[in-house]
């Protein structure tokens, strides 16, 4: 069993970081040790099918007393095969440990005994190790099997033939089907007996100083001076001149190794942020369609709609045709025209369909029904009628006149529940809102922030731990933050990039939303039931019709 994952996984993190910097070539500096040794060869391997060239490699003997001059021979050779002569930093890879459940139990046992931090790590995994086999040991018991010892005599190691432990082959099937808790990480393993848990952190190793960052410190290439060297422009250098014209003191800036901030601190475990946002590509144009007097309601909404209208219609004809109050049943053969009763097919279908779409458009019918039912009928559809219209013009206006500048994301839960902004096509990226809304700011203005600012933290001056200087800054920093010179500063090196202002994204968004079928439900079920309920009543009108013309046949008198 192995309870950290190949080196052939790690090898392939390492090219990967070589690959994102441009390395063509690539030098190798590995200690003596087999482990070393092992993994270096699976190194040079894989960097040959990615296309890696390695200059040359150089071995050194490991130990905890070995002095940092002896490496300076080596790198001095190194510098020699055509390798770059300067050095930014140190960037390599570590398992990612402290993720299992026991991992916090662990520490506070491990801060208990004041043991040094340097063998944590092994630690850790020493315990998931004897913790794997007391799991497989459990089940194996459990599911009622029984260790028998193995029995070796002394001269085990002379003998030629190899005695094997009955029970070792199960016992082991058992652990590698464990799946449970762990410190390091949750213990469980693939079919080849090591780690399913893959994953790398990046460890950057830099020197202190300042780093050259936009918008915080540019070098200003217009301006040299005497000693040659381009002075700087920036946020921190305006907010460093305005301190010192209040408190009269001077500074010097130091070129530096160019670094990149934003690292966790490893005391604390934060961020050195100002705050979170997301950085997400802009729409290349703003979308037109000859129907956009259509988006107010969705599609189905639509059909929706034209059916309920055609829906009207047949029924206003059926209650029409059946109900003896209807046009049909009123309509006497030596009736007065001028007594303005219908026509006979006035609520025909064809008329009714009219009549249906008349209501639609508001603009009412040329004819109506006189029964009951027809009324109710014709009732319900301009109920529908009256509710669709108000919804309508409400969204019509809202997708004519406010431009919609929310894009549903406002925080990275947003971001993960949604399904429009994917990987690998347009995508979204959460960095430090001071440098996105930097960069958003600048050519070629293809991003935009969007959201509002979370998991926020501060960015300060770094004096020298109980430094008499740090009330004085302090109070001259909160006058210049009161005063509005901070707001200024940010409006000059942040916002104020060669981008279109309308085009970005502000703290407040307005939107829009389509009316769907789902919200215009229950005024549609309403009116089907109202047309339901038409049609029982016919029944109704029918037995009150039938009753009168028994009545009246029984007052004629026959001759």
């Amino acid at each position: 069993m192995q309870m950290s994952t190949p080196d052939s996984f790690q090898s392939e993190a390492i090219i990967d970081l070589m690959k994102i910097y441009g390395w063509k070539r690539f030098a190798i500096i590995a200690s003596v040790a087999d482990y070393a040794r092992t993994g270096l060869t699976i190194l040079q391997n894989r960097a040959v099918k990615r296309g890696l060239t390695t200059t040359s490699v150089f071995y050194f003997h490991s130990s905890c007393d070995t002095p940092d001059e002896s490496l300076k021979p080596i790198l001095y050779e190194i510098k020699k095969k055509d390798v770059p002569a300067y050095v930014q930093g140190l960037i390599g890879t570590r398992q990612l440990s402290a993720q299992g459940e026991l991992y916090h139990h662990f520490d506070q046992l491990w801060e208990n005994k004041s043991v040094s931090d340097s063998d944590k790590v092994y630690a850790m995994y020493v315990f998931d190790s004897v913790l794997a086999i007391a799991y497989g040991v459990r089940d194996y018991l459990k599911d009622g099997h029984v260790i028998n010892p193995p029995y070796f005599d002394e001269n085990v190691c002379e003998e030629s033939s190899i005695k094997r432990w009955s029970d070792g082959k199960l016992l082991m099937e058992y652990i590698s089907r464990v799946s449970d808790d762990g410190v390091a990480h949750h213990i469980n393993f693939t079919t080849l007996h090591y780690p399913i848990i893959t994953n790398y952190e990046i460890v950057n190793l830099r020197k202190n100083g300042w780093n050259k960052e936009p918008p915080f410190t540019m070098k200003d290439n217009s301006d040299v001076g005497q000693s040659g060297l381009s002075k700087y422009k920036g946020y921190c250098i305006d907010l460093l001149n305005a301190l010192q014209a209040t408190l009269g003191f001077r500074y010097d800036l130091f070129l530096v190794p160019d670094g990149h901030y934003g690292l966790q601190d490893p005391e604390t475990g934060h961020w050195n942020d100002l705050g979170n946002i997301i950085l997400m590509p802009r729409d290349s144009a703003p979308r037109r369609s000859f129907f956009a007097f259509l988006s107010p309601f969705s599609n189905s909404l639509w059909l929706a709609l034209g059916a309920a209208c055609v829906l009207c219609a047949v029924v206003t004809t059926l209650v029409s045709w059946l109900s003896p109050y209807g046009t049909r049943r009123r309509w006497k053969p030596d009736q007065d025209p001028g007594r303005g009763e219908p026509n006979r097919n006035a609520l025909s279908l064809w008329n009714s369909l009219w009549n249906a779409f008349s209501l639609w458009m508001v603009q009412g019918a040329e004819v109506t029904p006189r029964c009951l039912s027809g009324r109710l009928v014709y009732g319900a559809w301009y109920f529908t009628v009256m509710v669709v219209s108000a919804t309508y013009t409400a969204n019509l206006a809202a997708v004519l006149t406010v431009q919609r500048l929310d894009n549903g994301i406002n925080n990275v839960e947003d971001l993960v529940s949604q399904k429009e902004i994917t990987y690998a096509k347009r995508y979204a990226f959460i960095l430090d809102s001071f440098l996105l809304e930097y960069a958003a700011n600048q050519l070629p203005c293809h991003v935009k922030t969007v959201g509002r600012l979370f998991h926020q933290f501060g960015y300060g001056l770094g004096l020298q731990k109980n430094s008499p200087y740090l009330d004085l800054f302090s109070l001259e920093v909160l006058k210049l933050r009161q005063n509005g010179f901070l707001n200024t500063l940010y409006a000059k090196w942040v916002t104020s990039g060669v981008c279109d202002e309308d085009s970005q994204v502000s703290s407040t968004h307005y939107g829009t939303q389509q009316a769907t079928l789902v919200q215009m439900t229950g005024v549609l079920t309403l009116m089907a039931g109202i047309m339901v309920l038409a049609m029982i009543l016919i029944l109704f009108e029918c037995c009150v019709a039938a009753r009168k013309d028994t009545k009246l046949r029984v007052g004629v008198k026959v001759c």
